[in-house]
């Protein structure tokens, strides 16, 4: 069981927000066929295989896609200073 983090301080909640809008914009940067593997697995958590049905293809396809598009959204991340968050 996890115990819930305390209240953060607002200067804590306005990093928190900050990075959520940077994580935001780099998904969003991101071309359409990333972004997608994006949002269908890791936001919405979708399983591979219906994402394979989603997106009409292979669910190795979909491995190897998802996997190019977490080292894409890294890249430009990582471009931004962001190199670790917890969200």
């Amino acid at each position: 069981n996890r115990i819930p983090a305390p209240n953060p301080s607002p200067e804590q909640a306005l990093i928190q927000q900050e990075m959520r809008q940077t994580v935001n914009h780099a998904i969003m940067s991101l071309p359409l066929h990333h972004r997608e593997m994006i949002v269908l697995r890791d936001i919405n958590d979708f399983s591979y295989e219906e994402i394979a049905k989603i997106c009409a293809c292979e669910t190795g396809t979909v491995k190897s896609r998802i996997a190019r598009a977490r080292d894409a959204l890294r890249d430009i991340l990582k471009n931004a200073g962001i190199t670790d968050w917890d969200d």
